[in-house]
Order: structure tokens, then sequence, then C-alpha cells
């Protein structure tokens, strides 16, 4: 690691062993959140991975080496992360990827523009997969915008939504029969599954399980925490509310949840991959996300 005394004078040196006249590298570490799960020492493990990258990079820097240290990781997990210069290596050296867009907006969103990118690669012409291959409206909703809610907008699940479309596509624009068909596939074989694999990290596989239990004993996509917890009971008893509170704030983390809020006669949702400061409260509205009412059977 760089706390060896021969690896800093190792990686000074490398330019007039190894990279010099070819051009700048770069050496990327990914797959942190794979790994991770709620245990502090890995928070610790990764806050130190990325404040030596970062000293190391200033090392390289001044020695005029072209070589760079770049760890990839998800907003929510650095924020967890445990250190007194966090801001401080964020600031002048993060790059933040923030894929979400005003789904009311949907034209611009970069999603929507790389699924066209896609697309045109694959078919070697310009391409908007929504005006050629999808009907206009779904549930009543245009379909950008429709497809945008089903997601958490990031990369992953719009692709994988989109995937979903391809297996009912038989030619020409689908129909909404065929739309409806992908978002069903979409919810119960991605997206249900996907948010069980991120909460395996901070509750057992029983506590999980007897979450979407309780939530589709509710049936519906609104509910207050009172009523979770009065089927949380039926499902664990009454001694395991403590784990219902942190399943709750794990599952607003991962914004398989939002919370509901009602002024003039408007709702309006929070959810965390819309504001990433925003944290889970009991005395709040709860919503299951749009993605998961087809594999909970919710209304």
């Amino acid at each position: 690691g760089g706390r060896s005394p021969r690896f800093k004078p190792l990686i000074s040196s490398v330019q007039r062993n190894s990279v010099k006249n070819r051009g700048a590298h770069y050496i990327i570490i990914d797959g942190l959140d794979d790994i991770l799960s709620s245990r502090s020492i890995q928070y610790k493990s990764l806050y130190a991975l990325i404040q030596e990258s970062s000293e190391l990079n200033n090392l390289l820097s001044k020695n005029n080496v072209p070589l760079k240290f770049i760890v990839l990781c998800r907003t929510d997990l650095f924020d967890k992360t445990p250190g007194p210069n966090k801001n401080k290596i964020r600031t002048p050296f993060a790059f933040e990827l923030d894929w979400y867009h005003d789904p009311n907006e949907p034209g611009t969103s970069m999603l929507i523009r790389g699924a066209n990118l896609r697309a045109k690669n694959s078919l070697g012409r310009d391409v908007d997969v929504f005006s050629e291959f999808l009907p206009s409206y779904t549930h009543d909703t245009p379909t950008r915008q429709y497809f945008l809610d089903m997601t958490r907008h990031t990369p992953r699940d719009f692709f994988q939504l989109l995937s979903s479309m391809q297996r009912y596509h038989t030619g020409g624009r689908m129909t909404e029969t065929q739309v409806k068909s992908g978002l069903r596939d979409y919810s119960i074989k991605y997206f249900q599954p996907e948010i069980h694999d991120e909460l395996s990290g901070y509750a057992e596989v029983d506590d999980i399980n007897s979450f979407f239990a309780a939530a589709s004993i509710i049936g519906k996509r609104d509910f207050t925490y009172a009523e979770l917890s009065s089927a949380w009971e039926k499902e664990r008893g009454l001694d395991r509310q403590t784990t219902l509170i942190a399943l709750c704030k794990a599952m607003f983390d991962c914004s398989a949840i939002g919370h509901t809020s009602h002024s003039n006669g408007k709702t309006r949702y929070s959810f965390k991959y819309r504001n990433r400061l925003s944290v889970f409260s009991q005395g709040s509205g709860i919503m299951m996300h749009r993605g998961l009412w087809k594999a909970m059977n919710i209304s």
C-alpha cells in the first residue's frame, strides 16, 4: 500500500522507467459497493483508500509523473465514510455524476440521450428510441416520463428497463400492452431483486423478506409508518421494531421508499436519488418506489 516506505519512491520513478513519452496513465479502482456492508471498519478502509489515492496523486503531480489513481465510489457510500478531510478531497478533485433530471422535462435527460446514443451505435443512424419504438403514453402518462419514474435515475436501472422492453418488441412501434408486459418483467425480475441485493449488507435475509411481506400485506403504494409497523408485527413480532426502523432507513437510502407530504391539495414526493441529503422520518408518509409496484402486487 501507499504507506510502504518503498512504494512512494517506486511510483515517483515510474516516469523514467515505464511511462515516459507514452502519455497519461490512469489506475481506476471500481466495484467497491459490491464488497461493502454496514460494518464500520469497511467504511474506514474506504476512506483510507480515497485519502491515500489523493496523497499519491499529489506526489505524482509534484514529480511530473503522468499517472493518476481514480477511485469510483457511490456518493451515498462516500457520505458514510468517517474522515476529517472528505470535503477537502471532494471539492477540488472529485467529479460527481448526477443523472437525476426532472421527469416533467424528460426531453433533455442524459439517460434518454444515452439510450439514443446506444441505439445510434447499434443501428448506424440517428434515432429517437421513444418516438420510433415506443407508444407516446403509458398509463395515461408520457412514456418518457413514466419510464424515468420507474427508475432511480441511474444508467443501470434505465438500461435494464429498456432491455426488458426489447424482450417484447416484435417490430415497429410497441403497443401499450407490450410495454406493460416489459414493465412487469422489469419490476419482478430486475428491480425488486436489485433492491433486495442492496439491502443484503444491512440486514438479514429473513428480515428483508419480512419487510416486503409486510408492505404487501398493506397492499398500497402510500402508507404510514404505523400501518407498516402493524403489518411487520404480524410477520416478525413486537420485539423486532428496532430492526424495522433500521430497514426503513436502509430502504430510504437506496430509494426503494420515499416520503410523501401534502400541501395546498398537492402531494409531493421525496426520494433519496432526488435529494441525497434527505433522511428517513417515521412521522412522514411512506411511498414504495414505482418500480416495486408490480413485483409486490400493489396499486
